[in-house]
């Protein structure tokens, strides 16, 4: 980031990794949490999958609007 900043440059860097946020589904049954889920408060906007298995990041709009 100081480098970044060294720069003058007006970007903008994201630097949140998440806390929490994580849903891994049942493949099997989609409704189903399982474990490793652990849906709490960030700041992260945006979702993604992890891998080619059933983990995914959610952060939907209600969400960020609360944070």
């Amino acid at each position: 980031m100081e480098r970044i900043k060294e720069t003058g440059s007006d970007v903008i860097v994201n630097l949140a990794a998440g806390m929490g946020g994580d849903l891994v589904i049942d493949p099997d049954e989609p409704l189903k949490h399982l474990p490793g889920t652990d849906l709490v408060s960030g700041l992260d906007c945006g979702s993604l999958n992890f891998g080619d298995g059933s983990n995914l990041y959610v952060s939907t709009p209600d969400m960020l609007r609360r944070v």
